[in-house]
Protein backbone atom coordinates (compact mmCIF):
# COMPACT_ATOMS: atom_id res chain seq x y z
CA UNK A 1 0.00 0.00 0.00
CA UNK A 2 1.71 3.35 -0.97
CA UNK A 3 0.83 6.28 1.69
CA UNK A 4 1.79 9.57 -0.38
CA UNK A 5 2.51 12.76 1.45
CA UNK A 6 -0.79 13.91 2.83
CA UNK A 7 -2.30 17.00 1.60
CA UNK A 8 -3.36 20.30 3.76
CA UNK A 9 -4.20 23.64 3.74
CA UNK A 10 -1.02 25.81 3.24
CA UNK A 11 -1.37 26.94 7.20
CA UNK A 12 -0.44 23.29 8.12
CA UNK A 13 2.11 22.62 5.56
CA UNK A 14 4.78 24.05 7.99
CA UNK A 15 7.02 22.93 10.56
CA UNK A 16 6.05 25.65 13.14
CA UNK A 17 3.70 24.05 15.80
CA UNK A 18 0.62 25.89 15.83
CA UNK A 19 -1.44 27.15 18.62
CA UNK A 20 -5.25 28.00 18.17
CA UNK A 21 -6.50 31.22 20.15
CA UNK A 22 -9.64 31.75 18.53
CA UNK A 23 -11.74 29.65 16.29
CA UNK A 24 -10.37 31.05 12.53
CA UNK A 25 -6.99 31.86 13.71
CA UNK A 26 -3.92 30.09 13.89
CA UNK A 27 -0.53 31.20 15.68
CA UNK A 28 2.96 29.45 15.48
CA UNK A 29 4.59 28.77 18.66
CA UNK A 30 7.61 31.16 19.07
CA UNK A 31 10.99 29.15 19.57
CA UNK A 32 9.25 25.66 18.61
CA UNK A 33 9.14 23.54 15.90
CA UNK A 34 8.85 20.34 14.21
CA UNK A 35 11.45 18.41 12.60
CA UNK A 36 10.22 18.26 9.60
CA UNK A 37 7.02 19.46 7.63
CA UNK A 38 3.82 18.68 9.47
CA UNK A 39 3.01 16.44 6.20
CA UNK A 40 5.93 14.89 6.16
CA UNK A 41 6.09 13.93 9.42
CA UNK A 42 2.33 12.86 9.37
CA UNK A 43 3.29 10.22 6.44
CA UNK A 44 6.47 9.11 8.61
CA UNK A 45 4.59 7.78 11.34
CA UNK A 46 1.78 6.10 9.50
CA UNK A 47 4.73 4.34 7.64
CA UNK A 48 6.35 3.41 10.90
CA UNK A 49 2.52 2.20 12.33
CA UNK A 50 2.10 0.15 9.73
CA UNK A 51 5.33 -1.47 9.59
CA UNK A 52 5.18 -2.07 13.53
CA UNK A 53 2.18 -3.48 12.93
CA UNK A 54 3.84 -6.43 10.68
CA UNK A 55 2.77 -4.61 7.18
CA UNK A 56 6.65 -3.53 6.61
CA UNK A 57 6.66 -5.57 3.35
CA UNK A 58 3.79 -4.11 2.27
CA UNK A 59 3.60 -0.38 2.88
CA UNK A 60 5.51 2.26 1.29
CA UNK A 61 5.55 5.95 0.65
CA UNK A 62 6.53 6.21 -3.17
CA UNK A 63 4.23 5.35 -6.18
CA UNK A 64 5.70 2.57 -8.43
CA UNK A 65 7.25 0.60 -5.67
CA UNK A 66 4.83 -2.27 -5.37
CA UNK A 67 2.51 -3.70 -8.55
CA UNK A 68 -1.07 -3.20 -8.21
CA UNK A 69 -0.50 -0.82 -4.54
CA UNK A 70 -4.23 0.40 -2.54
CA UNK A 71 -3.47 4.28 -1.78
CA UNK A 72 -4.19 5.74 1.89
CA UNK A 73 -4.75 9.40 0.62
CA UNK A 74 -4.28 11.55 3.83
CA UNK A 75 -5.50 15.31 4.19
CA UNK A 76 -4.79 16.77 7.75
CA UNK A 77 -7.55 19.57 8.22
CA UNK A 78 -6.51 20.80 11.29
CA UNK A 79 -3.45 19.72 13.94
CA UNK A 80 -2.87 22.38 16.71
CA UNK A 81 -3.65 23.35 20.21
CA UNK A 82 -6.61 24.86 21.01
CA UNK A 83 -5.45 27.69 23.60
CA UNK A 84 -9.31 28.98 24.68
CA UNK A 85 -10.31 27.72 28.18
CA UNK A 86 -8.15 24.52 29.27
CA UNK A 87 -5.10 23.86 26.38
CA UNK A 88 -6.16 21.00 23.66
CA UNK A 89 -4.63 19.11 21.26
CA UNK A 90 -7.33 18.74 18.55
CA UNK A 91 -6.42 16.72 15.11
CA UNK A 92 -8.76 16.54 12.42
CA UNK A 93 -7.50 13.91 9.56
CA UNK A 94 -9.62 13.04 6.32
CA UNK A 95 -8.58 9.64 5.09
CA UNK A 96 -9.54 7.64 1.31
CA UNK A 97 -8.43 4.43 0.90
CA UNK A 98 -7.65 3.74 -3.27
CA UNK A 99 -8.17 0.81 -4.95
CA UNK A 100 -5.74 -0.21 -6.96
CA UNK A 101 -7.51 1.49 -10.31
CA UNK A 102 -7.64 4.67 -8.39
CA UNK A 103 -11.28 4.28 -7.47
CA UNK A 104 -12.26 5.32 -3.79
CA UNK A 105 -13.29 2.07 -1.61
CA UNK A 106 -14.03 3.80 1.67
CA UNK A 107 -13.43 7.23 3.61
CA UNK A 108 -13.58 8.35 6.81
CA UNK A 109 -13.22 11.72 9.07
CA UNK A 110 -10.48 11.15 12.27
CA UNK A 111 -11.19 13.54 14.83
CA UNK A 112 -9.93 13.45 18.45
CA UNK A 113 -8.72 15.61 20.89
CA UNK A 114 -6.05 15.38 24.14
CA UNK A 115 -5.87 17.90 26.86
CA UNK A 116 -2.39 19.58 27.32
CA UNK A 117 -1.40 19.29 31.20
CA UNK A 118 0.29 22.85 30.98
CA UNK A 119 0.83 25.79 28.82
CA UNK A 120 4.13 25.16 28.14
CA UNK A 121 5.54 23.95 24.17
CA UNK A 122 6.36 20.74 26.01
CA UNK A 123 2.71 20.04 26.82
CA UNK A 124 1.24 20.90 23.79
CA UNK A 125 3.40 18.37 22.00
CA UNK A 126 2.62 15.95 24.42
CA UNK A 127 -0.98 16.47 23.78
CA UNK A 128 -0.67 16.41 20.35
CA UNK A 129 1.67 13.47 20.67
CA UNK A 130 -1.11 11.60 22.13
CA UNK A 131 -4.02 12.80 19.85
CA UNK A 132 -2.10 11.62 16.85
CA UNK A 133 -1.68 8.51 18.26
CA UNK A 134 -4.83 7.96 18.96
CA UNK A 135 -5.47 8.84 15.54
CA UNK A 136 -2.89 6.80 13.66
CA UNK A 137 -4.49 3.71 15.46
CA UNK A 138 -7.43 4.17 14.07
CA UNK A 139 -5.98 4.69 10.42
CA UNK A 140 -4.53 1.18 11.11
CA UNK A 141 -7.23 -0.43 12.38
CA UNK A 142 -10.06 0.88 9.58
CA UNK A 143 -7.32 1.01 6.86
CA UNK A 144 -6.96 -3.16 7.32
CA UNK A 145 -10.32 -3.79 7.98
CA UNK A 146 -11.69 -2.30 4.43
CA UNK A 147 -8.53 -3.53 2.43
CA UNK A 148 -9.75 -6.92 3.97
CA UNK A 149 -13.49 -6.46 3.01
CA UNK A 150 -12.74 -4.77 -0.44
CA UNK A 151 -13.84 -6.32 -3.57
CA UNK A 152 -11.61 -8.44 -4.93
CA UNK A 153 -11.15 -6.78 -9.11
CA UNK A 154 -10.57 -9.25 -11.58
CA UNK A 155 -8.93 -8.97 -14.83
CA UNK A 156 -11.14 -10.39 -17.73
CA UNK A 157 -8.86 -10.95 -21.34
CA UNK A 158 -10.99 -10.07 -24.30
CA UNK A 159 -11.59 -12.70 -26.65
CA UNK A 160 -8.93 -13.31 -29.22
CA UNK A 161 -10.03 -11.91 -32.61
CA UNK A 162 -11.22 -14.27 -34.85
CA UNK A 163 -8.33 -13.82 -37.12
CA UNK A 164 -6.30 -15.59 -34.22
CA UNK A 165 -8.44 -18.94 -33.98
CA UNK A 166 -6.83 -21.60 -34.49
CA UNK A 167 -7.38 -23.79 -37.38
CA UNK A 168 -10.58 -26.05 -38.17
CA UNK A 169 -9.72 -29.67 -37.10
CA UNK A 170 -8.93 -31.90 -40.71
CA UNK A 171 -12.21 -33.86 -39.54
CA UNK A 172 -14.65 -30.88 -40.19
CA UNK A 173 -17.11 -30.77 -42.85
CA UNK A 174 -15.84 -29.26 -45.75
CA UNK A 175 -18.38 -26.23 -45.66
CA UNK A 176 -17.54 -25.83 -41.83
CA UNK A 177 -16.35 -21.72 -41.35
CA UNK A 178 -12.72 -21.28 -40.59
CA UNK A 179 -12.57 -17.98 -41.06
CA UNK A 180 -14.87 -16.59 -38.99
CA UNK A 181 -17.82 -16.63 -41.41
CA UNK A 182 -21.07 -18.32 -39.84
CA UNK A 183 -21.90 -21.28 -41.28
CA UNK A 184 -24.45 -21.67 -44.64
CA UNK A 185 -28.21 -21.91 -43.92
CA UNK A 186 -29.89 -25.48 -44.11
Amino acid sequence: MVIPEPTTLLAFNTDKILTKPAPDESLPLENARWSDSLPILVQAKLLETFENAGYAQRVTRTIGDFASNYQLSIDIREFDIATKGAPEAQIVILAKLLSPESEIIASRKFETSAPATGSEVRYYVDALSAAFGKIEREILDWTTKEIETAPVSVTVEPPAPLDDMPPAPDDAPADAPTDGELPPAP
